[in-house]
């Protein structure tokens, strides 16, 4: 749900574990909690939600749908499976 958030223009917040820091680039699209905590959650979430003017929806939207566009991703999977991709 996360590439779909960022595609709509959405900022995420979300834990820095698994594959949110690939998608959230901190303070851009979003904002990554570094300690799973759900108080320090509370805090980016609220400080999120009185700031949104920090974060521009155009460019969160336009950046994510070029990252992760069709046509680029296979390109990558052909990459991955020619071994050029390490």
């Amino acid at each position: 749900t996360a590439i779909e958030s960022v595609c709509c223009g959405t900022p995420i917040i979300g834990f820095d574990i698994g594959g949110i820091p690939d998608i959230v680039e901190d303070g851009v699209n979003g904002s990554l909690v570094q300690k799973i905590c759900p108080e320090q959650l509370a805090v980016a979430i609220l400080n999120g939600i009185t700031n949104l003017e920090n974060f521009n929806n155009i460019d969160i939207s336009l950046n994510a749908t070029e990252k992760y566009k069709l046509e680029r991703q296979a390109l990558r999977y052909i990459e991955l499976f020619e071994g050029k991709v390490i």
